[in-house]
């Protein structure tokens, strides 16, 4: 019988967008014994949960609090010590890291397996990556802006290239959760004592686990107001944290609000079931934006500032999205942001708008919001999730056809498989096709890809400039030279800055990894080529495509503009 360790210690998004996974390894594998590790601060996650043998839990917290309040460092020896000796009794057909910390990393090497995927760090201090996909997942989760998966799409792929199998050969599964029948019976029980309206309530998060995502708290408010007026009452969800920011929107709204402060009141099982009571639920990137989605109740989220849809949006079909259209989104440094033009941008009585039509099935068709796009959540032709734009916006449709090409390439690239890159680009063709024929934007979306193209060419050239200029600095032996090659990776980091004020598209990730160069060559080195390796295949992608039109249009002798 195989036994397998799944390792995904951190966050309560984290390891619950591991548990479709779960479910499907179970299903494909079902004499397999799966164990799963994670912290001791998240382990409510797994419960309830039966595709899950074994729990292993991280003694993490209780550690700490052993050192920091208790000053106790014995008792917090002793309980890592018990943990490793426990872990190390257990022996796994495979052992499969989903987290790139370097303590997941470590138990990953400290435990006994036979074979090992992801980031492990050995007994002796030495670090390898696993895998094709573990190393796509430690490089373009930190570049997202060229990241064509969601994140559980690419723990599915990790997955089974680490259980030997071809990729997509599991079964994707939509995000799930349990909660017994006594949760259901307390979320109950908040709505009747506090009277409100069961047929018609909206849920609201406002807060998050990072204090940039809590930037619209000074406009909630409204949606109250706007939601009570359409005969809707609002509770507000999230941790006790939060409890003094909902209750200061909640204030703002009026004393006669229909509004509700349900945050630190439930625990995660119970705050499940009071999500799978609401009409719908807005939030930002949040755990509860993926429970409300496990539930199967209706979300608008918000994602803004480093948050990234296509990368962590709510992996079930039928789900919205609203996003700016904000250039430097998603960005790596929201903490700094002066211009907050992400945030700013987003217009309460457009979500509001876009909450009714949610409620009310209406579709979104040839609407236009000022500053976001709305896109809908759905599954591509490799039953994974993308991101299908909800308006007619030109730009939306240009990303999702990027996208899948992009997805294309590192699948072809990985597996081996020449035709499976032009075997994506039939189907993007065959599924877009028609509809650019037929698109009153047609001309503009066939310029934007041009343009992705041209923009690709110059960070391939830039990056280029960048290789040779970290490479001279490996080889310095003297001063002169050194600074010869400080010079020159300065000019390549300057270019990129220049290009991104002018709208390029090539993401602030790339400008701070070239500011970082002098500290660390190697690094820098390693990010120049992926760059170099990731416009190459965009360029060869969107060629593909035009060519494809090219062909269209002479078929049907319409008119060349593509050249």
């Amino acid at each position: 019988m195989e036994k397998i360790l799944f390792i995904q210690p951190y966050r309560y998004g984290d390891i619950l967008q591991v548990m479709p996974v779960i479910r499907s390894v179970r299903e494909a594998l079902p004499g397999a014994e799966i164990h799963f590790l994670c912290d001791d601060y998240f382990a409510e996650v797994l419960d309830e949960n039966p595709y899950i043998a074994k729990k292993l839990v991280f003694p993490k917290m209780k550690a700490l609090a052993d050192m920091k309040y208790r000053g106790n460092f014995t008792a917090a020896g002793r309980e890592m010590e018990d943990f490793i000796i426990n872990l190390k009794k257990e022996e796994y057909s495979r052992v499969i890291n989903l987290n790139f910390s370097k303590s997941a990393s470590l138990i990953a090497g400290i435990c006994r397996g036979a074979a090992k995927s992801g980031r492990i760090i050995g007994v002796n201090g030495e670090h390898k990556v696993n895998g094709n996909w573990s190393s796509y997942m430690l490089f373009f989760t930190a570049a997202r802006k060229h990241n064509p998966y969601n994140i559980v799409d690419m723990f599915y792929m990790a997955a089974e290239e680490g259980l030997g199998l071809e990729t997509g050969s599991l079964r994707r599964e939509k995000l799930f959760f349990f909660a017994p029948r006594p949760d259901y019976e307390t979320a109950d029980k908040f709505i009747a004592a506090n009277n409100i309206n069961a047929g018609k309530v909206v849920g609201i998060q406002a807060g998050a686990s990072k204090r940039h995502r809590m930037a619209l708290n000074e406009k909630y408010h409204l949606l109250v107001g706007d939601f009570n007026n359409a005969g809707y009452d609002v509770v507000f969800f999230g941790g006790g944290g939060e409890k003094e920011a909902a209750g200061a929107v909640i204030e703002a709204a009026g004393n006669s609000a229909r509004a509700f402060n349900s945050c630190g009141v439930f625990n995660i099982r119970q705050n499940y079931a009071m999500l799978s009571r609401m009409k719908l639920f807005i939030t930002a990137d949040t755990l509860n934006m993926h429970l409300a989605a496990a539930a199967a109740t209706p979300v608008l989220a918000i994602f803004y500032a480093e948050a990234y849809p296509y990368e962590t949006g709510p992996y079930a079909p039928g789900m919205h999205i609203a996003y700016p259209r904000a250039r430097c989104a998603p960005c790596h440094d929201a903490d700094n942001c002066r211009d907050r033009k992400c945030v700013n941008d987003i217009n309460m009585d457009e979500i509001f708008d876009a909450g009714m039509k949610i409620i009310n099935g209406e579709d979104f068709g040839m609407k236009n919001y000022g500053g976001i796009n709305i896109y809908l959540t759905g599954i591509d032709s490799a039953y994974r999730l993308e991101l299908q734009a909800g308006m007619e916006d030109a730009e939306a449709i240009v990303e999702n056809i990027y996208k899948e090409l992009y997805s294309g390439y590192w699948e072809g690239l990985f597996s081996g498989n020449v035709d499976a890159f032009s075997t994506r680009v039939e189907q993007i063709w065959e599924k877009y096709g028609e509809e650019l024929e037929a698109n009153p934007d047609k001309d503009s979306i066939i310029a934007m890809l041009k343009q992705k193209a041209s923009e690709y060419s110059r960070l391939d050239a830039m990056s280029t400039e960048g290789i040779e200029a970290a490479e001279l600095l490996q080889k310095a032996a003297d001063k002169t030279a050194e600074e010869k090659a400080l010079n020159r990776l300065r000019a390549a980091d300057e270019s990129m800055k220049k290009a991104l004020k002018k709208g390029e598209m090539l993401g602030s990730y790339y400008v701070v990894e070239c500011g970082a160069a002098a500290n660390s060559p190697e690094k820098i080195k390693k990010v120049y080529r992926n760059i170099k390796r990731a416009a190459n295949g965009f360029i060869f992608a969107v060629a593909f495509l035009m060519q494809k039109i090219h062909e269209h249009r002479l078929e049907n002798d319409g008119e060349m503009i593509i050249v």
